[in-house]
């Protein structure tokens, strides 16, 4: 399986822009976070998401993708590349609270 980096940018957008293509996105199988190798997630950027993806290719991502976001926004930037090896620094997503026992 293949993993894709994905960045979009949609113009003259608002946080509720941004929020709608993210719950767009997750429902495609989109993330927006990378999973370091202790097994802690880190948090990608504004309009940045990753995809685990059988087969397929970049230009085929890009084209799901921007139908997607062109349902948010007309005209947005759509950037697609296969991760080969990644690096970053990005903020630690917080696991969810433990339920409490009841």
């Amino acid at each position: 399986m293949a993993e894709y980096t994905v960045r979009v940018e949609l113009f003259r957008a608002t946080d509720e822009d941004y929020a709608r293509l993210n719950a767009s996105m997750e429902r495609a199988g989109f993330t927006r976070f990378v999973t370091g190798s202790s097994g802690a997630r880190y948090q990608l950027p504004t309009g940045e998401y990753t995809l685990t993806a059988p087969g397929g290719s970049a230009a085929f991502i890009q084209t799901n993708t921007r139908d997607l976001a062109i349902a948010i926004r007309p005209n947005p930037c759509i950037f697609v590349t296969e991760a080969t090896a990644r690096a970053w620094s990005l903020p630690k997503v917080q696991p969810p609270p433990e339920p409490s026992p009841s």
